[in-house]
């Protein structure tokens, strides 16, 4: 198993002080493979700072070497691995995958209005569920969060 780095991960440097509350904001991150991606590897794709609350996002895997039989998850790697999206397929040439943090849904539902914010930046990492060769070869991730506290 492996960590791979986005564009995001590897330039950014994320804050408070650069995050304006209340604002929505996104983050960007793209990686392309090299080779193929192994069974549990974690490619980082977007750093989400402190006291920030994921409102959506997307995944979107392009190439032409894609495998029908890969599986990802997006999610955090030392939480809920697959909160945002959960067995995505990224066969064929574009997959678009919308995701909604499923914390978010349910505080909403319950009343209470937000998601959990953070206690500490994240990352929002995407995992390699089935062992394939030739699978996207291109992965990006858009998330969408604002700054509660």
């Amino acid at each position: 198993m492996a960590t791979l780095k986005s564009n995001h991960v590897l330039n950014v440097e994320v804050g408070d002080s650069v995050n304006p509350k209340g604002v929505v904001l996104a983050a960007y991150g793209k990686y392309t493979a090299t080779a193929d991606v192994a069974i549990n590897d974690v490619i980082q794709m977007v750093t989400i700072p402190t006291g920030a609350i994921v409102l959506g996002g997307f995944l979107r895997t392009t190439g032409t070497d894609h495998d029908a039989g890969a599986l990802l998850d997006v999610g955090w790697t030392g939480g809920d691995v697959d909160c945002f999206v959960d067995g995505a397929d990224p066969s064929g040439q574009l997959v678009l995958t919308p995701f909604v943090e499923a914390d978010m849904i349910a505080s909403i539902a319950a009343a209470a209005g937000l998601g959990v914010p953070l206690a500490a930046s994240d990352t929002i990492d995407i995992i390699q569920l089935i062992a394939a060769s030739g699978i996207a070869s291109v992965y990006e991730v858009t998330a969408f969060y604002t700054i509660v506290i």
